[in-house]
């Protein structure tokens, strides 16, 4: 259920439906964000446009969390291209802008956890116990499960 706010727009209140999630932050002209009660039950991030697009520029797609691969479902099924891949792993790898988390990689791993209950994702940690990012840089296609074999 969507909900409805009240947004004050040139002096007048007008309704307006806003989509049910949790934004984990901006990289460079892409924002992350995560769903709640999200039908894709691989956890991951949702990546769009910051601006709106012009068509040939629309982004819309999903990157997992536990590991550097697309996931597709429904329409979201785009791809980024190496300059967008450096900005959101660069943005992964930064602190969380409040501090309450080591990098925004941890924020969002938090809101899925908050958010989608059917997945929960325990963050792993290397032998010096930093939390352990993949390396979005290099992002591989979507492989359904039996695809896996």
């Amino acid at each position: 259920m969507a909900l409805k706010i009240k947004l004050h727009e040139n002096r007048s209140i007008v309704e307006q439906d806003i989509s049910e999630m949790a934004r984990v932050g901006f990289a460079d002209k892409l924002e992350v964000s995560v769903w709640t009660d999200d039908g894709g039950e691989v956890p991951h991030v949702h990546i769009t446009n910051k601006e709106p697009p012009s068509k040939s520029t629309s982004i819309n797609l999903c990157v997992q969390l536990e590991k550097s691969e697309y996931f597709t479902h429904g329409k979201y099924d785009g791809t980024l291209n190496a300059s967008q891949r450096k900005e959101f792993n660069k943005f992964m790898h930064q602190p969380h802008k409040q501090g309450k988390f080591a990098s925004n990689y941890e924020y969002a791993v938090f809101l899925w956890n908050d958010n989608n209950s059917t997945h929960e994702i325990k963050l792993r940690t290397d032998e010096n116990g930093n939390i352990v990012i993949p390396d979005y840089t290099n992002i591989a296609d979507y492989k359904s499960n039996k695809d896996k074999g």
